[in-house]
């Protein structure tokens, strides 16, 4: 086991992210997410009913973990416009987007590491909450990685909204990372909303509920989910046979809806 101090053991671990293929990489507190946003709010929201990989899937939103791990590791993989096959998921067949795929291998060899290495208990973690997960934008926001737009995407200083997110538990302490004090929406003219053809980000729907915390993302914005999904549902049904690199058949691809993200400014180089 290593005699490291937080502080050095934590830049061991950022270190070992990006060496791992990892573009951005940070550390967030299990204590600070849970007292986070995404947690405070949900309890009011509506419990979802949709598919995922072509599963019938029944969130169970309202159900708080009982327990986050002590730190969490967040990393975070570039998806450029010029790679949408990041994206691509295979419809109808349990699988992940081959960008998930890129990034389950970074975190599962990562904690593979710190067991090794260090003797730290550590778990790649799974994507949604309900199946114990963790709210990735918080924890990313949490971890001084970047923050949540408008448009509820989140937005890396360096990579903008171009950008995916896992995570990794790790039962130690590790040197926590501090929300930057960055707001890329304040003047933004928000082209996000334009974009949306389907008007998801015009407010929220149902009604913000009685009583619930501030309304996320806290600002002006809003992301109406069921809204969302029906562009999600509608990119399903196009979906179109081919090849992806890597295998010798085609295969169903759905190719999501990325508007909002591709027209937000953030993170691109002047004149881009």
């Amino acid at each position: 086991m290593s005699e490291s101090t937080p502080s050095q053991l934590t830049q061991a671990v950022l270190n070992q992210a990006r060496a791992l293929g990892a573009d951005i990489a940070g550390v967030a507190a299990g204590s600070q997410l849970l007292a986070g946003p995404s947690y405070a709010v949900q309890p009011f929201m509506p419990t979802w009913d949709g598919t995922y990989a072509g599963r019938k899937m029944t969130a169970k939103s309202r159900e708080v973990p009982p327990a986050t791990p002590a730190s969490v590791v967040v990393i975070g993989l570039a998806h450029p416009p010029e790679q949408p096959e990041l994206d691509w998921w295979r419809a109808h067949i349990p699988s992940r987007t081959m960008g998930n795929v890129k990034l389950a291998e970074i975190t599962k060899a990562l904690a593979s590491w710190l067991e090794s290495e260090h003797g730290l208990p550590a778990r790649d973690l799974a994507y949604y909450v309900e199946h114990g997960g963790v709210f990735l934008k918080d924890a990313a926001s949490l971890a001084g990685l970047g923050v949540v737009g408008r448009n509820n995407l989140f937005l890396s200083r360096e990579l903008g909204p171009w950008v995916r997110l896992r995570g990794v538990g790790v039962e130690a302490k590790l040197e926590p990372g501090r929300p930057l004090a960055w707001d890329p929406c304040e003047e933004c003219p928000a082209p996000c909303r334009e974009a949306c053809p389907q008007g998801a980000l015009d407010g929220y729907d149902p009604p913000w509920p009685e009583g619930a915390p501030a309304p996320l993302p806290g600002r002006d914005g809003g992301y109406r989910r069921e809204v969302c999904n029906q562009q999600m549902k509608a990119d399903l049904a196009a979906g179109q046979e081919i090849t992806v690199p890597g295998r010798d058949r085609p295969s169903k691809q759905v190719f999501y809806c990325r508007r909002c993200e591709l027209a937000c400014p953030v993170g691109r180089s002047p004149g881009a």
